[in-house]
């Protein structure tokens, strides 16, 4: 779901010195915390311009299993 803490984060920032104009790339690198409690967990994320709109494809689906 949108805005879910299930990796110990919901949002990962794009510095405000740094624009990303139509058609250009930007690798995103951060880290995640895996859950503390064992299941297999969805990992998925989308594009959002902050108070505007969600936009973009979501990332390829993956599914992570904690034990």
């Amino acid at each position: 779901p949108r805005d879910n803490t299930t990796w110990n984060l919901n949002r990962v920032w794009l510095p405000s010195n740094v624009s990303v104009a139509p058609g250009q790339q930007r690798t995103f690198i951060f880290t995640i915390r895996a859950p503390n409690t064992p299941g297999t967990y969805n990992f998925r994320w989308r594009m959002v311009q902050d108070g505007v709109q969600w936009f973009g494809a979501f990332s390829p689906n993956r599914q992570i299993v904690v034990n």
